[in-house]
């Protein structure tokens, strides 16, 4: 998603934006209690063309971050990425996850964590904040390099204040 200047993405990119956010509202107003963050992760995955989404959730026993969710698509194109994240455990994509959800900001995966990755060329993530706390993290990955992009980290922060509330909701 290579932005064109300053201001307003070109015309195609700026529908794709707007269309992935109306899906993601849409999902979020219809999924049945649980099914949210399913309906999330595959919405900002398809609409935004990331391979991998993942949601981390706070295990309120340990106060770390666990996989609650995981999206990717029926060709698994980061196959053993998406294995790895399941079975969690001290690695540069749970720390990177781990700075979203401390400083409640967008954190874009650095050079140096994607390498330890070999699938994975960039990610980004974010706080899932809900209830005025920060719950969990969203994440996003693919096997392509993306530069970072301020306007795309800010609309993929408002999907995690809106799973977060909506997960507050249900709670």
């Amino acid at each position: 998603m290579a932005r064109a200047g300053l201001g307003r993405p070109p015309d195609s990119e700026f529908q794709q934006l707007l269309a992935t956010q109306l899906a993601v509202t849409h999902a979020l107003h219809t999924a049945v209690a649980g099914g949210a963050v399913d309906a999330v992760l595959e919405q900002v995955c398809v609409g935004l063309e990331w391979e991998l989404g993942v949601v981390w959730i706070e295990d309120s026993a340990s106060r770390e971050l666990v996989c609650g969710g995981l999206w990717q698509p029926p060709d698994e194109p980061l196959g053993s990425f998406a294995a790895a994240i399941r079975e969690a455990g001290d690695s540069p994509v749970v720390a990177f996850a781990q700075a979203a959800w401390e400083s409640r900001s967008t954190s874009w995966l650095a050079q140096d964590a994607a390498a330890a990755v070999p699938e994975v060329e960039c990610g980004v993530a974010v706080a899932v904040v809900g209830g005025g706390h920060a719950i969990g993290v969203l994440g996003f990955f693919a096997g392509r390099r993306r530069d970072p992009d301020a306007g795309l980290g800010e609309l993929i922060e408002g999907f995690g204040l809106q799973l977060g509330e909506a997960i507050a909701r249900d709670e």
